[in-house]
């Protein structure tokens, strides 16, 4: 999955990261938008 790593001050970097899987009492959650501000 592509997800964006903060890297500092105005510098952001998209990346393929592994998919996340949920432990025991947890749950993952897929985001299909997301908007930011500022």
């Amino acid at each position: 999955m592509k997800g964006v790593v903060f890297l500092g001050d105005s510098e952001l970097d998209i990346r393929e990261l592994p998919k996340p899987f949920a432990g025991s009492g947890e749950v993952v959650i897929e985001m299909k938008a997301s908007g930011l501000c500022g």
